[in-house]
């Protein structure tokens, strides 16, 4: 039997359910009183910042906090940084296209999405 595209969906645009926030990128986790600000690295905002958090930093922690296994005063301090656009729509789509150009080992290719990139930031945020 073989596979008809006609009755396969489209595909949903890659920004549509994309994470709003990526470690590294649009969101950081750094020990505290370590870094006075920080800036996205997808569209160079300046972070707002959190400090002292306390709260699960990754999958482990998480599972444990919620089954009670790992206590809020267990959990290591941190200051958090988030990046105040990274909810928009175009956000996930620059930072989508970040995460692309970082992962190509062509530098042909690293220049188009880089091309890509800067005109979608152009035309969402103010020239500096």
């Amino acid at each position: 039997m073989s596979h008809d595209p006609r009755h396969t969906p489209l595909a949903q645009t890659p920004t549509e359910h994309a994470y709003a926030y990526r470690r590294g990128y649009s969101y950081f986790t750094v020990a505290p009183d370590t870094h006075s600000h920080m800036r996205c690295k997808v569209c160079d905002a300046d972070c707002f910042a959190e400090r002292n958090v306390r709260a699960p930093r990754g999958m482990a922690e998480s599972v444990a906090h919620h089954n009670g296994l790992l206590s809020e005063a267990n959990l290591r301090p941190f200051d958090r940084f988030t990046c105040p656009n990274a909810e928009h729509p175009w956000h996930k789509e620059a930072q989508a296209l970040a995460i692309e150009r970082d992962t190509l080992h062509s530098p042909g290719l690293r220049a188009v999405v880089q091309t890509d990139l800067d005109n979608l930031l152009r035309e969402h945020t103010k020239s500096s």
